[in-house]
């Protein structure tokens, strides 16, 4: 198939390209371009934005409470996810910010200088202990600690342990 154009109709065809170019631009410049949100995108409901929040609460407590380690700390780090997956598992910020202070007392972390967050939350047990280590103290002589003094009845009045 052959297709004759001369050079009337070429400028004519230029013309209407022109033309329809303006047009394109007028309406670009009219009306800006709709935003369509992707359909990947997951916005943050009230629940994720609060425990969003208590999760940066106890990261922040720690930051102050440890500067040097804290400026590790950063939002979706291993850390970061420990620190909202206890949240997660019932623990109160109350008491995740207790754990990290008696983690910061201990003679015996502070000699070995564990107080990162993995140290503090990883295992059950160390963070038990670092939440009830301000209840019950080691070494008291009170009978609230390691023994009891026993009933009335039984202690015939006595003071103490072995009296």
């Amino acid at each position: 198939m052959k297709v004759d154009i001369n050079r009337n109709s070429l400028k004519k065809l230029i013309r209407q390209l022109r033309s329809l170019a303006d047009e394109f631009q007028l309406a670009i410049e009219a009306e800006p371009p709709a935003k369509k949100t992707p359909s990947n995108v997951i916005t943050m409901t009230p629940f994720l934005a609060e425990a969003e929040a208590k999760t940066k609460e106890v990261a922040d407590y720690y930051k102050f409470i440890q500067p040097v380690r804290g400026k590790k700390l950063l939002a979706k780090s291993v850390e970061w996810n420990l620190i909202s997956k206890r949240l997660k598992g019932g623990y109160s910020v109350a008491e995740l910010m207790t754990a990290i202070l008696a983690n910061s007392k201990d003679p015996w972390w502070i000699e070995k200088s564990l107080h990162s967050i993995t140290d503090i939350m990883k295992k059950e047990n160390n963070l038990q202990r670092f939440i009830h280590a301000n209840k019950n103290p080691k070494g008291s002589n009170d009978a609230k600690s390691g023994y009891t003094a026993g009933s009335k009845e039984f202690t015939d009045n006595t003071e103490g342990f072995g009296d």
